[in-house]
């Protein structure tokens, strides 16, 4: 299954994400680029998305070597993984671009993702899963976008309270944050009693309507009330590079 996860910033996807990961009790290992703390969970590395081999050589003018090298998706290493697995990638649009659908990056995941159910495999609980987490779904490689079997859409909401004159009100993450209080001016606010509404579409063209407004679309609408507890198990600000060696 390939689900993609949506919503604004501060939305609440990747916890969502760690949270999914941290209540997952099937014994599937957990490969993600998301730094956690998590004992089921496995950081990815660039090495395991794209093998770096050697072309050919050239020459240069002064003398010195130049090699010549071409990229290819490592097939090798998802093979040799204990099967069904699943995979959590956060800002996919980073390497899975629809704008930049050329780049060695885009067709290495591009192949990545035509080999989707060989990758994570299946047992008789199923096949295990892809998921992909980005603000801004235009930006998601359209591959993604089409063979996606589920799409959820993310709403934090907290409340936003006043450590001066201790009033409070509700604030979620599709407006603009509040930076001082409303009441008295202060700038000494405390955000608090954090929760996240999802929205589950059974695929893209579904979620595109809704969004656009054209009516309900969505199969759940769900609230997850406990997601503070998650928050320890993640850097919500480490951004993982793991492509650097190979742009």
């Amino acid at each position: 299954m390939i689900r993609i996860y949506l919503g604004k910033l501060g939305s609440g996807k990747s916890v969502s994400a760690i949270r999914e990961i941290a209540n997952d009790h099937s014994g599937r290992t957990n490969y993600t680029n998301i730094k956690n703390n998590l004992p089921n969970s496995t950081l990815i590395k660039g090495t395991d998305i794209i093998k770096k081999i050697l072309h050919s050589t050239k020459e240069k003018r002064d003398g010195t070597v130049e090699e010549i090298h071409k990229y290819e998706f490592n097939l090798d290493f998802w093979n040799k993984q204990k099967k069904p697995l699943n995979i959590i990638w956060d800002e996919i649009h980073l390497v899975a671009n629809s704008r930049d659908s050329q780049s060695k990056l885009n067709k290495c995941m591009s192949r990545f993702l035509s080999l989707g159910r060989r990758i994570t495999g299946s047992d008789d609980s199923g096949y295990g899963h892809f998921i992909f987490i980005a603000q801004a779904s235009r930006t998601i490689d359209v591959n993604i976008r089409d063979l996606c079997n589920e799409v959820r859409y993310h709403i934090m909401y907290w409340i936003s309270e006043c450590k001066n004159c201790h009033r409070g009100r509700w604030v979620t993450s599709e407006i603009k944050e509040i930076e001082s209080c409303i009441y008295c001016g202060s700038w000494k606010l405390l955000r608090k009693n954090f929760m996240v509404k999802v929205f589950k579409f059974h695929d893209f063209i579904n979620y595109q309507k809704w969004y656009e407004g054209w009516g309900k679309f969505y199969f759940e609408k769900l609230w997850i009330t406990d997601i503070e507890q998650y928050f320890q198990h993640y850097n919500t600000h480490q951004i993982e590079g793991i492509f650097d060696d190979f742009v």
